[in-house]
């Protein structure tokens, strides 16, 4: 697989894991906030975060199988490894936003625990979807 194409696969991949994640975001946004209390800008704040985070932890994931599994077919990925490799997609960008706000003399917030929580279960849904997906895909009638 030419560079250009792994690159182009990636970008999809996580364009697709952001879509999946935004409402997953608003959701746990107005799980924090009261509903009623949670004006527009916030909520489309929120969204773009979220849309962010997942397509970063979805490349972060395409980068890591691509490395990982490089020699496996698609029928010898195992469930659990691609689950794994999606947990630590998900995980990888909010612990190194948190690693950097630590950093910079700041402390994390509880929201910032609550999302470090949050993103490898996230992350490895997101795989073991994105896995039943391509296997769907690959299986379908030309």
């Amino acid at each position: 697989m030419s560079l250009l194409r792994r690159i182009r696969s990636a970008l999809l991949l996580g364009a697709v894991w952001g879509l999946v994640w935004a409402p997953a975001g608003v959701l746990h946004g107005l799980a924090i906030r009261a509903p009623f209390d949670v004006p527009l800008s916030w909520r489309l704040t929120v969204l773009g975060i979220w849309t962010t985070i997942g397509f970063l932890s979805g490349c972060v994931f395409a980068l890591l199988l691509a490395a990982a599994e490089r020699h496996r077919a698609l029928e010898e990925l195992s469930p659990r490894r691609i689950a794994l490799w999606g947990a630590l997609g998900g995980w990888t960008f909010p612990l190194l936003a948190s690693l950097v706000v630590v950093s910079m003399g700041d402390f994390v917030t509880a929201d910032g625990y609550t999302m470090l929580a949050l993103m490898p279960g996230l992350g490895a849904a997101s795989a073991a979807g994105t896995l039943w997906l391509a296997r769907r895909s690959s299986e379908a009638p030309a």
